[in-house]
């Protein structure tokens, strides 16, 4: 038990803690590893247990913070049993960031306190999580606070994991003030929960998020992978059975060009008005949804570019498009938003707006019904197309639709007043390329 606070300082070099123990350690007060405003080099501190390490008391507080000019200091927490880290969190921020590791051989990792690797004039920190790394013994990571490893320039690096079991995290942020957005990495053998969102955008180019679970959760927040004046970033979201989107926002818009956008999953709920947009000031982006078996989707996507929209592909083995949904295709030329079935029937209501060239095409494996608000404007034209498989319905008689929609599918199965139908037009082949 590390009762008194143990202070290590240097003008040239930052000091150095180190503790070691063969049970538990429990630090119920203050470790800070201060450094003089030049130094060469930042301060450490490395606490390793063959049992589980504890900040456990409410002033408790790990700090390897660099002053002045010098960099943020390395701070390790490794345990054999577990990692819980409360009080007053730890900070590893400096002229440029530091590095955080929390590490679990058995067991879990809890924070319930900031994590701090922030660069105030440069880049920001390392991050790096883990729990159960021992496949006998799985844990799970809880983080309760924020991570940050913002950067005045470019945006840190945060890795979460636990292999074989859950991680849940309130908040991330890994931005790029003046340069480039960082990187995030959050990968579980089970579920995967983030509450409150993660942000890696940037100035200039948006950073990228890469999340993986067997089950994905988002009950509500944002993911951001923003571009303020360059490219939008890429968001990575794959879950081994389901994945839920509730009032949540994925975002990798670009002041120049849309980012990329790939979720994919057995099944796929994105729910509540929740958002997929890639959209760009100049060119859209790209957005793909892929599912094995269905997709729910009542929110709104959005890949419009003024000089030039973007491409979303969402397939499944059966698809529903619903009430609450806004898909808008814009951009000349060559904007375009198809929505396949690969099994099944595919439905489609909501409201679909294919402008300035822009193109929504709606392809069944079997049925389509489509009871939606379908507008394509005319000048410059955009195009609305919808088909049914071979032998199946292809029903449109409860849709708002254009003049003129381009339909295909068996005449006897159409179900739809004459004058909405104009005829088979042929669309640019386009599919999406993310495997499951």
């Amino acid at each position: 038990m590390v009762r008194r606070g143990i202070t290590a300082s240097g003008l040239r070099a930052g000091g150095s803690i180190a503790l070691r123990a063969t049970g538990d350690v429990d630090i119920g007060a203050r470790l800070v590893a201060k450094s003089g405003n030049e130094a060469l080099s930042p301060g450490t501190i490395t606490v390793e247990a063959e049992g589980a390490v504890r900040v456990v008391s409410p002033l408790g507080r790990i700090s390897a913070k660099g002053r002045g000019m010098t960099a943020g200091g390395e701070v390790a927490l490794r345990g054999g049993a577990g990692v819980d880290v409360g009080g007053r969190g730890i900070d590893a921020s400096g002229a440029s960031g530091g590095s955080i590791e929390l590490s679990s051989l058995s067991g879990g990792v809890s924070v319930a306190a900031g994590l701090d690797a922030r660069g105030r004039d440069g880049q920001g920190g390392v991050i790096a999580i883990s729990a159960g790394t021992d496949p006998l013994s799985p844990g799970d990571v809880s983080i309760k606070e924020a991570v940050s490893a913002t950067g005045a320039s470019d945006g840190g690096v945060v890795t979460i994991s636990a292999p074989d079991g859950n991680v849940s995290v309130r908040n991330i942020r890994a931005d790029g003030r003046g340069g480039v957005g960082g990187t995030v990495t959050v990968t579980a053998g089970a579920a995967v929960v983030i509450e409150r969102g993660v942000r890696v955008s940037g100035f200039g180019e948006g950073g990228s998020i890469a999340v993986s679970g067997e089950s994905v959760v988002f009950p509500h927040g944002k993911l951001s992978v923003k571009g303020q004046e360059g490219a939008g970033g890429t968001v990575s979201v794959i879950a081994g059975s389901s994945l839920a989107l509730t009032s949540h926002t994925i975002e990798a818009e670009g002041g120049l060009l849309g980012g990329y956008i790939a979720v994919a999953a057995p099944s796929i709920q994105i729910a509540d008005s929740s958002e997929l947009e890639a959209s760009g000031r100049e060119f859209g982006g790209t957005v793909e949804v892929v599912a094995a078996s269905d997709i729910t989707y009542d929110g709104d996507l959005d890949i419009s570019g003024r000089q030039a929209g973007g491409f979303a592909f969402i397939v499944g083995g059966t698809v529903r498009v619903g009430p609450r949904a806004r898909f808008v295709a814009e951009g000349d030329p060559g904007s375009e938003v198809r929505v396949t079935t690969t099994a099944g029937d595919l439905t489609l209501n909501g409201r679909f707006n294919a402008r300035s060239g822009g193109i929504i095409e709606g392809q069944a494996f079997c049925n389509l019904t489509a009871t939606g608000d379908f507008r394509a404007a005319p000048s410059p034209p955009g195009c609305i197309g919808l088909s049914a498989g071979p032998g199946w319905i292809l029903d449109i008689t409860g849709a708002s639709l254009p003049a003129r929609v381009a339909e295909a599918g068996p005449a006897a199965n159409h179900q739809a007043p004459p004058a909405a139908l104009n005829g088979v037009h042929d669309l640019p082949s386009h599919g999406p390329n993310l495997p499951l």
